[in-house]
């Protein structure tokens, strides 16, 4: 029981720190959101596969391949590497 509260509380705390990335256009942040999303979009797909599927994974799956597209839109990924700072 421990071990899964603390592989949570580590997640919500990568999650934060990804999101506080995005929000404040650090270039860092872009490549771990892409990893973090894809492989949320693959552990849905897994599940999908093993019949397994919910209404909130679907809901998950679209929400990050939303987000995965989003971070290669070419303008998206050129303010990320300027640091925001991109008049537009």
């Amino acid at each position: 029981m421990a071990l899964l509260v603390a592989a949570i509380l580590a997640s919500m705390i990568f999650s934060f720190a990804i999101g506080l990335g995005i929000l404040r256009w650090q270039n860092w942040s872009r490549p771990l959101a892409l990893a973090w999303h894809s492989l949320n979009v693959i552990a849905v797909f897994v599940s999908i596969l093993r019949q397994q599927v919910t209404f909130e994974s679907l809901i998950r799956m679209a929400i990050s391949a939303f987000v995965i597209w989003w971070l290669c839109v070419p303008a998206v990924r050129s303010c990320f590497q300027s640091g925001g700072s991109e008049e537009k």
